[in-house]
């Protein structure tokens, strides 16, 4: 029988210091180079903890990924369009306890503005968009092609209101503004516990070459508005294939496919498509139309025969909803 489990990810914010390496694009400047007295500077600390990390192994195994944060500021009569925007880029991140606090620091005009932050994953040596267009972080989508099984699809969003006219009069004035970030996308990882059956039935030869095709086969959303926290751009067909040699062993069985999903506050369910094919195409075993319920701060596990059964009705459901779950993801 089919196994969901939806654990509970604890997304308690541990700060400490940031000790490595990072790019910021310079502050404007007033004539002759100084800082321009009639604007705030904001500080702002953007506040996640590394301890929470869905897909552990498989996110800590390869360096090719910097993490980037994008701060937006929006004015009230322009939400489409960033008033301002600061991209850091940390090469290295060295923290106590797994946790840090990354100093951002703006001079802006005294107006009222809401602050978006973003924060993903880029390749290394590029400071371009890799899993998702971040023009707008208002209108924030996948790009393709569709880069599914992969840990670093993770990525967090904050906004906090900025009311800076009334400091219209003053100069120098500078305050700080903390943000916590909280997960765009739910979490979702299928688990298959038939491998060894899967090798009896076809060969070792077969198994290594063998490749597992994930399709969304009904609407998921494949933008967010980092503004509202609002998934968007709901698309079908959406697909992405897996070899089963990169599949990672678990103790519960090997994790052949996983993925990110944007979701708002309310959960909700994705149809699902497995595809088992052989070197030349051919299809070994299809699990279609298969329900995977997700929601906003959980890690959704599929468990079953994936790879030698049909079966995609009967999910059960093992740990209820519960806000006070604590989950050792490690």
């Amino acid at each position: 029988m089919k196994k969901n489990i939806l654990n509970r990810l604890n997304c308690l914010v541990m700060l400490c210091l940031l000790t490595g390496c990072f790019h910021e694009s310079p502050d404007p400047l007033a004539p002759g180079g100084m800082v321009d007295p009639t604007k705030v500077n904001v500080e702002v600390n953007v506040s996640l903890d590394f301890t929470i990390d869905p897909f552990v192994t498989q996110s800590r195994a390869g360096s090719d990924f910097y993490r980037r944060f994008i701060v937006d500021l929006y004015r009230k009569d322009d939400l489409l369009r960033p008033a301002e925007r600061k991209v850091i880029i940390i090469d290295e991140v060295r923290t106590k306890e797994e946790a840090f606090r990354l100093p951002i620091n703006l001079n802006v005009q005294p107006l009222d503005y809401t602050m978006v932050v973003w924060t993903d994953y880029i390749k290394v040596g590029t400071g371009e968009d890799y899993f998702y267009n971040t023009t707008a972080l208002t209108d924030i989508y996948s790009l393709e092609p569709y880069q599914g099984n992969c840990a670093y699809r993770d990525a967090l969003y904050g906004t906090a209101l900025l009311n800076l006219s009334e400091y219209s009069n003053e100069w120098n004035k500078k305050i700080q503004v903390s943000i916590d970030l909280e997960r765009a996308a739910s979490p979702i990882r299928i688990i298959a516990t038939d491998y060894e059956h899967f090798v009896e039935k076809h060969g070792k030869k077969v198994a290594e070459k063998a490749t597992v095709t994930f399709t969304y086969s009904f609407y998921v959303p494949m933008g967010f508005n980092a503004l509202t926290g609002l998934p968007m751009r709901s698309q079908m067909g959406t697909s992405f294939v897996v070899p089963l040699s990169m599949a990672e062993r678990l103790e519960e069985g090997l994790q052949i496919a996983t993925d990110f999903i944007f979701v708002g506050e309310e959960g909700t369910n994705a149809i699902v498509t497995l595809d088992i094919k052989d070197e030349g195409g051919n299809l070994l075993n299809q699990v279609k139309n298969m329900q995977v319920p997700y929601r906003k701060g959980y890690l959704t596990t599929l468990k079953n025969n994936f790879l030698t059964s049909e079966q995609s009705s009967g999910i059960e459901v093992d740990v209820e909803f519960d806000e006070d779950i604590n989950v050792d993801i490690d």
